[in-house]
């Protein structure tokens, strides 16, 4: 509907921005660990498809896929830590409504 118009700018129009903006990020630090960057590509990639084809499983929610790999003591634990400490979800959500607030004013 014409009400989610906005909306959907914020998540699908800008959408492949945070996702590139997050791929930079997970890239160089892939090279910094001393991948070669068509290795972090190979497997920043290969990561992502098998990630997605399980998120797109209809029976699978986010938070439980998430939880899931989350294993108590792990290495993605450790970095879910650091996300949560440093304020990641709030971040983000706010970089979502700050597009939601533009795409309205440039609507008007």
């Amino acid at each position: 509907s014409e009400s989610l118009i906005d909306g959907g700018t914020a998540i699908s129009g800008s959408g492949p921005g945070y996702v590139f903006y997050l791929l930079e990020q997970w890239e160089a630090t892939a090279i910094e660990l001393g991948f070669t960057a068509t290795q972090a590509k190979m497997l920043i990639s290969e990561t992502l498809i098998g990630s997605v084809a399980m998120w797109q499983d209809k029976d699978r929610e986010s938070k439980a896929l998430k939880e899931g790999v989350r294993s108590e003591g792990g290495t993605t634990d450790a970095a879910f830590k650091v996300f949560e400490s440093e304020g990641f979800e709030k971040t983000f959500k706010k970089a979502l409504y700050a597009a939601h607030a533009r795409a309205k004013e440039l609507s008007r």
